[in-house]
């Protein structure tokens, strides 16, 4: 089986300060831990979603790839303990870390399990890289985004399904539009807003744009903290010096009036240096809502976010 070779450089510098307050912003951290031992349970749940849903990877696609990967390091870490279970050789370097990328990839997949709307969504997951440290554009990518965010809604007991803009949930009442969108790169910011524009527009009682910013963190890199508060700080900085680089893209198209909010999320891979397991997923969320909302949809909007994030 080919085998992917990769260097990860430990990254310890922050982002840009704290940007300026722009509209109303609130923000929301959440950390998951990943267990090695339960990597191939994960493997077998992500594969009987997709079959539940008739989804058959195909050979040569990197999904499957990655998860046959997955197995076999996992095979070579069992045999890495004696009976009293001590380390007494070396496992992979890179087995916890892309089984920190699993317990992203198997949330958002195992979020559509039963549900007929997603089926369209988990096909096309075979197209394109799923490495999640590898800064390449891909149609896996930003469909895991939509995913992982439909995980995030169904989690809190809200019935999202997918459907144009991207995701739709109705919310008191309300029937609220998501428009999904993972950034590659600063220099289509403005691109990518108007294209969430044109998507919320129609029958939704609230627009939303929401942003991944993942790909704009640097390749392979692991941030190095003490602890997960620390991490946390430090992608939140990386939201926070995007609202302060594109505040006039954001607040240009909130004016427009179809989006009412802009979300953006993060989650980065953090070694944890005085953590309960050496890596983890660190994610911050922040959201920006338009100045002049009526009563009405701004406390619909804060109990949304409060709902989903808090």
């Amino acid at each position: 089986m080919e085998r992917r070779n990769r260097a990860w450089e430990i990254w310890d510098n922050s982002d840009p300060a704290d940007g300026k307050r722009v509209g109303e912003v609130e923000e929301f951290s959440e950390e998951s831990y990943q267990t090695l031992r339960n990597v191939p349970t994960k493997i077998e749940m992500i594969q009987s979603v997709l079959s539940d849903h008739g989804i058959s990877l195909r050979p040569n696609c990197d999904l499957r790839r990655f998860l046959s990967e997955l197995q076999s390091d996992y095979e070579e870490y069992e045999q890495c303990f004696d009976e009293d279970g001590n380390i007494v050789r070396q496992y992979r370097a890179r087995f916890p870390i892309n089984a920190c990328m699993l317990d992203r990839i198997h949330d958002s997949i195992l979020a559509a399990k039963g549900e007929k709307s997603a089926t369209e969504i988990l096909s096309h997951l075979g197209k394109g890289d799923v490495d999640l440290l590898n800064r390449s554009q891909s149609k896996a990518k930003d469909l895991l985004w939509e995913l992982e965010l439909f995980a995030i809604l169904k989690e809190k007991g809200l019935r999202p399904v997918f459907a144009e803009p991207d995701i739709v949930v109705e919310f008191d009442g309300a029937m609220v539009g998501v428009a999904c969108k993972k950034l590659y790169s600063e220099t289509h910011v403005q691109d990518v807003l108007s294209k969430a524009v044109r998507q919320v527009a129609g029958e939704m009682d609230v627009g939303i744009a929401a942003v991944n910013l993942d790909e704009l963190l640097p390749a392979n890199c692991i941030w190095r903290s003490n602890t997960l508060e620390e991490a946390g700080r430090k992608v939140a900085r990386h939201n926070n010096g995007f609202r302060t680089r594109h505040s006039r893209h954001i607040e240009k198209y909130l004016a427009s009036g179809r989006l009412v909010s802009v979300l953006v999320s993060t989650t980065a891979l953090a070694d944890i240096v005085f953590g309960r397991a050496k890596f983890a997923n660190v994610g911050d969320v922040s959201y920006w809502s338009l100045y002049g909302l009526s009563d009405e949809k701004a406390q619909l909007l804060k109990r949304f976010y409060g709902m989903v994030f808090g």
